[in-house]
């Protein structure tokens, strides 16, 4: 990744270094330094504050050598959130940062204005028609295995042996839709979250 890809992500999404910061874990002045150039950058530093970006729907291109970013495009089943400066909440049931589920995305190129619109599933309302900049991702849609998890969790606890990892639990702990509890040094307890239970309410209904 480069200065120049950093701050252009960062643009992508509208997001400040203190916003990049508190999604990477990275101090604001390290970024800061680095988008100057004043400094080298640490590559494990780097990779975090990439990750976030990635995470966030940044793609990062390289195309006859010079180096680009790009967006994303939203599909049904990410799990997206309004940005924090969104008007659009605003006379909705809609808490700020509540998840909710891509149900459909207008089709390219879009009838009208500068981007296409999205129908999101949240617990209370579902919000028709909205344009994409006024949603960030949480993350791209759940795996089949994610789901499955999910649903088994929803019915009760497991507790899965270290020498028996279950793919997709990693993403559905980081995102909260887990917890894990260690019962010994082989045997971790892991339990559905109410936030677990309720995007899983709203992904089958938009399944």
């Amino acid at each position: 990744m480069q200065p120049e890809q950093m701050r252009a992500a960062r643009g992508a999404l509208n997001w400040n270094l203190d916003r990049l910061s508190e999604e990477s874990g990275v101090h604001r002045n390290t970024l800061s330094n680095f988008e100057t150039r004043k400094y080298a950058g640490d590559p494990e530093k780097l990779d975090a504050a990439q990750r976030a970006l990635e995470t966030a729907g940044i793609i990062f291109t390289e195309e006859n050598g010079e180096a680009g970013v790009a967006m994303r495009r939203f599909q049904p089943g990410d799990v997206v959130r309004f940005r924090r400066e969104t008007r659009q909440r605003d006379g909705m049931p809609i808490v700020a940062d509540e998840r909710g589920v891509v149900v459909g995305v207008e089709e390219h190129p879009p009838q009208t204005g500068p981007t296409y619109r999205m129908w999101v599933r949240f617990a209370q309302a579902q919000v028709p028609g909205i344009f994409r900049y006024e949603y960030e991702l949480v993350h791209t849609k759940f795996t089949d295995e994610e789901i499955a998890l999910l649903e088994q969790l929803a019915q009760r606890d497991q507790t899965i042996s270290g020498n028996k990892p279950r793919a997709g639990l990693a993403r559905l702990t980081k995102f909260g839709y887990v917890t894990e509890e260690s019962l010994n040094v082989s045997d971790t307890l892991y339990r559905l979250t109410n936030i677990g239970r309720a995007i899983l309410a709203l992904w089958k209904g938009g399944a």
